[in-house]
């Protein structure tokens, strides 16, 4: 078995789970991760946690998930859930321009 039939078998066992459209994960976790040691965020500490986060992301697709410039604002991103035969759940995230 040559490995384009390997893939092609794991495409076969597919199952989509979902989609919806929320708030960016990886974005919301970045922000928490940031404000660990911060009482109580401002709209200052937002301003200097999305130029870092921009400027991270820059080179790659992920760029096109600009968070908003008001604190709190993130990405509206479409999540697809989905399952592989013999394998937990996966997730995947793509941001959407609004």
């Amino acid at each position: 078995m040559d490995n384009s039939q390997t893939i092609l078998d794991l495409l076969t066992q597919v199952q989509e789970k979902g989609t919806s459209l929320c708030a960016s994960e990886f974005q919301q976790e970045s922000w928490t991760e940031y404000c660990d040691e911060i009482d109580y965020p401002k709209q200052t500490d937002w301003d200097r946690w999305r130029q870092g986060f921009i400027v991270q992301l820059s080179e790659g697709f992920e760029s096109l998930m600009t968070p908003g410039k008001s604190l709190g604002q993130f990405s509206k991103v479409w999540i697809r859930e989905i399952g592989f035969e013999g394998f937990s759940q996966v997730v995947c995230e793509w941001g959407l321009h609004l």
